[in-house]
């Protein structure tokens, strides 16, 4: 009797830590592209990726990506495309970060296809050891990082603080991010602009401001040999 007392006990503690994930991953996210949002809508059965304005964050009114769910295996989602005309399979992984209260996407994400759901559910462990991540946000998270500093406010000293955080980001990723992926523009794009956020800074604004920002930074002979040795040069 016990021991099937304890079968019980455990499956209820599975069922609900299942629930819980479902009910962190669900929702509307967000994190900064070039000149837009990438917003991603998490439902019970599917997500979808979307563009949208850094303002008002309405959608532009096309889907870029759409999957259904498959199946759901601890944070990781086993999904297929709904554009695919033959049975194909692709890794979601939503990463919720407890310690730091943030959630993440990993780069790896619908990097490979799997001909099937079994192929697909194999290769988790391997995607899980991926450490470059991709930040998700809400929309409160967005609207607080829209209150932040205009980036044109920004003095010697502050762009050598942003410069100084992407060289260090870069070099301990560096075997990792040297490599080819789906997500790597989202992860470049998206990264260098939150570092900015953290500085206090409001990166959500249009590339070419940010490119105005590079360009001015390269004129100062203080900030021109970092920006190089961050590989960045004004066209």
């Amino acid at each position: 009797m016990k021991h099937y007392l304890f079968l019980i006990l455990l499956l209820a503690g599975f069922l609900s830590s299942t629930d819980l994930f479902a009910q962190i991953a669900e929702g509307n996210w967000y994190t900064p592209i070039r000149n837009k949002l990438l917003h991603i809508v998490i439902s019970t059965d599917s997500i979808v990726f979307r563009k949208c304005s850094f303002d008002s964050l309405r959608d532009y009114g096309y889907a870029d990506m759409s999957f259904k769910i498959e199946r759901k295996v601890k944070t990781t989602y086993i999904v297929s495309s709904i554009k695919d005309t033959l049975p194909v399979y692709y890794l979601f992984s939503f990463i919720p970060d407890h310690t730091s209260n943030k959630n993440y996407m990993s780069i790896e994400s619908f990097n490979n296809k799997f001909p099937t759901i079994t192929d697909a559910e194999k290769s988790i462990s391997e995607i899980e050891k991926q450490p470059l991540k991709i930040a998700f946000l809400t929309k409160k998270e967005i609207d607080t990082i829209r209150e932040g500093k205009n980036i044109s406010s920004m003095t010697t000293t502050d762009f050598k603080n942003y410069a100084t955080r992407i060289i260090q980001t870069d070099s301990v990723n560096a075997q990792y991010s040297n490599k080819k992926y789906k997500l790597s523009y989202l992860y470049s794009e998206s990264g260098a602009k939150l570092i900015l956020a953290e500085l206090g800074f409001n990166p959500l604004v249009k590339g070419d401001q940010f490119d105005a920002l590079f360009d001015k930074f390269y004129q100062d002979p203080e900030t021109q040999q970092i920006l190089i040795k961050m590989g960045t040069k004004p066209e």
